[in-house]
């Protein structure tokens, strides 16, 4: 079986549409200053901690512009840094007590509004969406990682 431009059409307008669900959703919980970079930030650093030009790199942005998005994190209590103890030239990063439960608010009124939204789907949708949905995220995590290496 062969994709067609038009999956890739269908995939893009989904993102296009839960693009607004999530800035929404970003925008409720930490208010009209957050974007979603910065969200997409904090749960890197829920997972583990990174340095400045580990989590650019990741991101794939400038060094530069992540320290300026870390920068605006820091001063609102969200993120801290300390010594790298395997590199004294760096630092870590790591999310704040405030940070990680503004991070895990945010992510829970994320499920929730997907989950109310995906239940209106019917049986086989659902089925389908259940296989679908694992093997995107696999390919698409492959695919950023690739862009990640070239960077």
């Amino acid at each position: 079986m062969h994709l067609s431009t038009n999956d890739s059409h269908e995939l893009l307008a989904l993102l296009a549409l839960l693009a607004p669900i999530v800035a929404n959703e970003i925008r409720r919980e930490f208010g009209e200053g957050f974007t979603a970079a910065q969200f997409r930030v904090l749960g890197l650093l829920a997972e583990r901690q990174y340095t400045l030009s580990a989590l650019a790199r990741k991101r794939q942005v400038s060094v530069q512009s992540m320290c300026e998005l870390v920068q605006a994190m820091v001063e609102r209590g969200w993120l801290d840094r300390r010594p790298d103890p395997s590199d004294r030239r760096q630092s870590l990063l790591f999310l704040t007590e405030n940070g990680q439960s503004h991070y895990e608010a945010t992510h829970t009124h994320l499920n929730q509004r997907i989950t109310a939204i995906l239940s209106k789907l019917d049986a086989d949708e659902l089925a389908a969406a259940r296989v679908a949905l694992p093997a995107l995220r696999r390919v698409l995590a492959e695919a950023e990682e690739s862009s990640a290496d070239v960077a």
